[in-house]
This record gives structure tokens, sequence and C-alpha cells, in this order.
């Protein structure tokens, strides 16, 4: 699945951090391969030019592993929703697989097809359809945007971003999604957010469809 990032959003997650734990331990699983290495090299001097060939290969494919890794899995039903909330303002991205959405994912061909997905973006696009907000924290929807991006032949995403300004952001403790409602294609949504009150994410469904900020 494609990873959206914009605006405030933007800031927010790519400045988390990885837990002191997890960093290290990485380390000394470095630390630990790079003397394997250096003590085989040692035994071993006659075969260092294979041995360095042979670790290229390891590393190039390591590298490849990572890069598929990082751009996520396009799974059917399964979006991405991201949230984040700096002060009165509050931006929310989701991102749906276009099956969920319109009931395929190949460029749009028919008459029939393009009209699914003209109808599909503006419902996107219109108040109470994704979330709702609590009424306490007195928020104003100031920008919606929602267009499809065709990845390849076979696989496309709907992505949405909407962005808010509270007038009482201290009673944004929780975000009800009303998209499983709107679109019963999406059966789950892995939900992330940045707020004030620190770092939240959860699995939500049509059965847990609200994200508690607090």
């Amino acid at each position: 699945m494609s990873t959206i990032r914009y605006g405030l959003i933007a800031v927010a997650f790519t400045c988390m951090t990885i837990s002191p734990a997890v960093s290290g331990e990485k380390r000394h699983k470095h630390e630990h391969g790079s003397h394997k290495h250096e003590h085989s090299s040692h035994k071993h001097d006659s075969h260092k030019h294979n041995k360095k060939h042979s670790g290229h290969k390891h590393e190039k494919g390591h590298d490849d592993h990572d890069h598929k890794k990082g751009h996520g899995a396009h799974e059917h039903g399964v979006s991405q929703l991201n949230v984040g909330v700096s002060g009165s303002k509050v931006e929310i991205e989701l991102a749906s697989p276009g099956v969920d959405i319109v009931g395929f994912e190949h460029k749009p061909s028919t008459a029939e097809q393009k009209e699914r997905v003209k109808k599909a973006l503006a419902k996107l696009r219109e108040p109470g359809t994704l979330v709702e907000l609590p009424k306490e924290a007195k928020c104003k929807r100031t920008e919606a945007e929602a267009h499809l991006e065709q990845e390849s032949k076979e696989h496309a995403e709907f992505e949405v971003h909407l962005h808010f300004t509270c007038d009482n952001p201290s009673a944004l403790d929780h975000i009800d999604i009303t998209a499983f409602s709107t679109f019963p294609g999406i059966r789950e949504i892995n939900a992330q957010a940045i707020t004030p009150n620190g770092q939240f994410a959860a699995e939500l469904t049509s059965k847990r469809d609200h994200l508690t900020l607090k």
C-alpha cells in the first residue's frame, strides 16, 4: 500500500523515533555480524575475493527485501488511516485499495466504470462519510481532497486528505470511523495517530470503529 504523507502529517510521522531498546538490539546484531565476518576473513584470507563478492550479493538481496517491505503490502479490504494533531489543526489521510471503493483496480475504461470512480471521489469528499470528530471539539473542515492513484495496470488506490480547524482541540479525545458503513468493501483500517497526548495505533473494524486519542 502506498504511504501518503503531506503537510502536518509529513512532519509528525517523519519525526517518529525508534525506541532505544529496539535500536540497541539492532546495533548489537550488526556488531556481532561484523565480528563474524572479520574472523572468517582472517581464517580464509585466500578466499577473500570470493567472500566479498558473495557478501555483495547478500547485501543486494537484503536491500531488495527491505525496499519491498518498505512499500508495504497492498491488501484488499485493508485501508491505512493517518492522523496528525497539532494545536487547533487536524489532518487526516486515508488510503484504500480501489477494489474496496469501486469494485475494481484496473484503469477505468468503460463509461460505467468512469462514472463509478467519479461518484466515489465525490462521496469521499463529502463531510461525515469517512470520519466524525467529537462535537465538543468544535471542528470545521477546511479542506478535502480525493484522487485515484493508478499504481500499475492492476493496482490502484484512492487517497483522501482532510484538514480541520478546531476551536476546542482539548476535547479531541477520539475519532469515530464512518468509512465502514459508507464503503462496505473496507473490512479493516490500520490507524495511527500522533497528537499532543502521544502516539496511538489500532486495527479498526466495523465493530471497533472508535479511534482513541487519549
